[in-house]
């Protein structure tokens, strides 16, 4: 073994990719992009000269790898076809619930179906084979630019049909790794409160399934998501308290990194897999192989295996937020945590938490279109409080559920807490969609600063340049001349909005049903934050069904409605201390901007 992994290492290639094999992985995800941003193509031929001057040898090797990634997609993409099924089989893989009834998920083979139950007494379990029969259903259009696109999810879960069942027949039962996860979330459900079973589900394996959308809204305003949604910061957590408790009794460290070894494939298990958790595990294990083996690797080399590993065996992560959240998250805590190990933890985390937002930016604007600027504060007081008490806590309170009642107060007092942080400790700043060339150009600015960091003049103008740039994106839909009707053609319901800069002049008329929040969603990626008229044409719900999450987060001037429309009368529609209500009949006009 040591003759082998000696020669190994005597390799000229070998030696070569020691502390470049981010340079590999870049090239690939640069690829990546390219492939479904055109435009973005001209940074991937810049990157490929760069790299061909630096080292053929590096440059061809990122080639064959890459072009093996680009094989894979493109069969995944032509093997693929949404199908209209009603009747599908296959052994139970995924159980979780939904309103009013319960999601399987099924596999045959290599093909994954979704099946609805939402009225079946049919007892299942994981590893169970079923056959389903009844009504398949369509995989929806995106029908708003830039929202949530079924499809596309549909296609990168390799999901191939989607049916409301009417009949489910076991046939019979396999063994399944998934067992360990529902044998889990019962014991958990039968020991504890609802409150405290939702808690420890979202903060244990990531489940946010039954959360509250005022809590998940909370957390987003605090910056503390990825305390909930399970990352390589669960893992260091994780493995940071089993070692201090098995440290305390003196145990020796080959045992801890096999007890470490054994919770996480565990943990793996209780998660599904999840990228972001895959990453952070198989982070731990090369790690250890490093540090055993003396491989040479550097921290940087590891993520970057674990990238080309991943996205070679499933090119469709590059489409999973959790995935490309990890590694961002994870790459910048290695760049920037040695130049400011010499500080104290706090001052650590606070440095970092503020590295991670720049960095993370245009995805989480993609994601919540705002950003808190004074989330890396919040970040030092949750990870401490979860670290010191709620981790440790939740491992005991598992062990020992009699003391269950005083994990209740616990987790309200947390709520507490986050509410409060979300109310008094939030300075948002909003931001319209960002694309994918405005993005890579985000980053050449980021990169040009780092390069320049030393020379004070230039630095200052670019970090003076990327300020203005970022104010004046924020604003362009009042700043940037422009006059347009957006018409949403929703699920349920359409919506119209008017913009006209040059008489500033912003309305919508109706608002759809309110169904995932959708025009909210839009109006925050066009970059509205305020809305001279909300005109709702009449009191049925697919026109004015979104109207008080509207009014909830967007300013709105004036809300339009009938002098025959009840809905804010009886209360139907909340109307904000700053909102005046204008009652409208025939022949009324209405002048805006």
């Amino acid at each position: 073994m040591k003759t082998s992994l000696n020669k190994l290492k005597n390799l000229s290639v070998y030696k070569l990719l020691l502390n470049n094999y981010f340079l590999i992985a870049f090239f690939s995800l640069l690829t990546l992009i390219s492939i479904r941003n055109i435009i973005c193509i001209i940074f991937l031929i810049i990157y490929s000269f760069y790299l061909y001057k630096e080292s053929k040898q590096i440059f061809k090797l990122a080639t064959i790898i890459t072009t093996f990634i680009l094989i894979h997609s493109i069969y995944l993409d032509i093997t693929y076809d949404f199908l209209q099924l009603n009747e599908v089989s296959g052994e139970v893989i995924e159980i979780s619930e939904v309103e009013s009834g319960i999601k399987l998920t099924i596999k045959n083979k290599y093909h994954k179906y979704i099946v609805y139950d939402y009225n079946l007494d049919v007892s299942l379990n994981y590893g169970d084979v079923v056959f389903v029969q009844g009504k398949a259903l369509s995989s929806e259009v995106n029908r708003v630019k830039n929202g949530f696109n079924y499809q596309k999810y549909l296609k990168q879960k390799r999901i191939f049909a989607c049916v409301i069942a009417e009949k489910i027949e076991v046939v019979k039962h396999k063994f399944n790794l998934g067992i360990v996860k529902s044998k889990f979330e019962e014991y958990i459900e039968s020991f504890f409160s609802y409150d405290s079973y939702v808690f420890l589900k979202a903060m244990i394996i990531g489940d946010l399934d039954l959360v509250s959308d005022d809590f998940k809204e909370a957390i987003m305003d605090n910056g503390i998501l990825h305390l909930f949604a399970v990352s390589g910061l669960h893992i260091a957590l994780f493995i940071g308290l089993i070692e201090k408790v098995l440290k305390f009794f003196q145990i020796e460290e080959k045992k801890i990194e096999y007890t470490n070894s054994i919770f996480l494939i565990l943990y793996l298990i209780i998660t599904s897999f999840s990228p972001s958790v895959l990453r952070a595990a198989l982070m731990y294990y090369i790690s250890l192989l490093n540090k055993n083996f003396k491989l040479g690797f550097s921290t940087l080399d590891i993520i970057s295996i674990i990238f080309i590993l991943l996205i070679s065996y499933n090119p469709l992560y590059y489409y999973d937020l959790g995935f490309n959240l990890s590694f961002i998250s994870a790459t910048t805590i290695i760049l920037v945590g040695n130049f400011f190990s010499k500080y104290n933890k706090y001052l650590q985390v606070l440095i970092i938490s503020f590295f991670a937002n720049i960095i993370t930016f245009p995805l989480v604007i993609n994601i919540n279109s705002k950003i808190n600027i004074l989330s890396p504060v919040s970040n030092v007081i949750f990870i401490e409080l979860v670290e010191v008490v709620i981790l440790p806590i939740s491992f005991f309170i598992l062990i020992f559920p009699i003391f269950s009642k005083l994990y209740d107060f616990l987790i309200i007092s947390f709520n507490k807490i986050a509410f409060l942080f979300s109310k008094v400790f939030v300075i948002n700043l909003k931001f319209p969609y960002i694309n994918s060339f405005a993005s890579i150009m985000y980053y050449l600015v980021l990169y040009f600063i780092m390069k320049v960091y030393k020379i004070k003049k230039y630095r200052y103008l670019l970090i003076f340049l990327l300020s203005s740039s970022l104010i004046i994106f924020s604003n362009s839909a009042y700043l940037v001349p422009k006059t347009e009707i957006h018409f949403l053609d929703l699920a349920n319901g359409e919506a119209s909005l008017i913009i006209d800069s040059r008489s500033q002049c912003y309305a919508l008329i109706d608002t759809g049903d309110g169904k995932n929040k959708e025009v909210t969603s839009y109006l925050k990626r066009q970059g509205i934050k305020r809305l001279n008229y909300l005109i709702l044409t009449h009191n049925h719900a697919d026109h004015n069904g979104e109207a008080n999450n509207i009014l909830k987060e967007i300013k709105v001037d004036n809300v339009v409605v009938s002098f025959i429309d009840p809905s804010i009368k009886n209360g139907y529609i909340n109307i904000t201390d700053n909102t005046n209500v204008l009652y409208v009949s025939a022949n009324d006009k209405l002048v805006c901007g």
